[in-house]
């Protein structure tokens, strides 16, 4: 698979039918992915997920409509909102302004950027499966100033729900761990982010907690820069999300490999590899792969 041009393909269609009913399973099979894969890949590619992407083109859409002269109403129901006042809740949450202000103020467009990234080393290995138990994290939808799109999701969640001691008991004092998204939701192909200890059986489940089984597969492993997770979080984030947005857009194209559908990628976190107190903290990053 070459996801450049995939993605390039289905940003252009997205860009051609932003006015009709578009929804992640019909971009997935546009392009032949997997429902799962497509929202995972989309979702490096661009750092948001399919149906934030198709909001955010809209309202750019409508910012076009609007210095056109068109009036609001025409254009939230032009543009697929249910209703006009839905459309002004979502263009003041998106802009910080309403659509009448803009018109009168000519308030400023919200532009991305994309990094070019450096070439990493990669080793090649066949991992056992392995089971493990968790936190469930949604996504936290609106926050503006959410830097960890997609990598080291966990970081900033509230794990109060379960107890020291039982996350303890279950970790065994320093077990492993893993976060990796999963459970694509239909509706706006979203996923939940899984983040929990290695263990050996599921006969200990704090409430609260749900369970994977992570099966066997051949992986690319990629072991992240290091940064000071001690002291900057958003920091270390950022050095994971920048190593699966290489994955994707580079190592893909240019190896003997493509990924594996039918397998999970995970952010694979040790203590040999330094905890949460440590300036040198890395991560590997696990991607299941196959032969072109």
């Amino acid at each position: 698979m070459n996801y450049k041009t995939d993605m390039e393909r289905c940003l252009n269609y997205i860009e051609a039918h932003i006015c009709e009913d578009i929804s992640p399973r019909r971009l997935a099979e546009l392009l032949g992915y997997s429902f799962y894969h497509f929202c995972h890949v989309f979702r490096v590619c661009n750092d948001m997920p399919v149906g934030e992407y198709l909001r955010k083109r809209r309202l750019q859409k409508a910012l076009e409509a609007l210095d056109n002269g068109e009036q609001i109403t025409n254009i939230a129901l032009a543009l697929g909102f249910e209703t006009p006042s839905g459309f002004s809740k979502a263009f003041r949450r998106e802009f910080g302004m309403s659509a009448s202000t803009y018109r009168r103020s000519k308030g400023q467009r919200i532009k991305g950027n994309k990094k070019g990234e450096k070439d990493m080393q990669v080793t090649i290995a066949q991992k056992d499966g392995f089971k493990a138990v968790g936190y469930s994290i949604a996504p936290r939808e609106g926050n503006k100033a959410e830097l960890i799109k997609l990598g080291a999701y966990w970081l900033g969640s509230d794990f109060s729900s379960v107890s020291y001691e039982d996350y303890d008991k279950l970790a065994g004092g320093g077990a492993d761990q893993i976060g990796m998204w999963f459970h694509p939701e239909e509706k706006d192909g979203d996923l939940s982010y899984f983040f929990g200890p290695v263990v050996d059986n599921f006969d200990f489940v704090p409430q609260g907690m749900v369970t994977v089984e992570v099966p066997s597969a051949e992986y690319a492993v990629f072991t992240t820069d290091p940064a000071d997770l001690a002291n900057d979080k958003q920091a270390f984030a950022e050095v994971i999300q920048r190593t699966l947005r290489y994955v994707f857009e580079e190592w893909f194209e240019k190896s003997d490999y493509s990924f594996d559908q039918t397998k999970y990628a995970f952010e694979f976190y040790t203590n040999r590899n330094g905890g949460m107190d440590s300036n040198q903290a890395v991560a590997d990053i696990y991607i299941p792969i196959k032969k072109k």
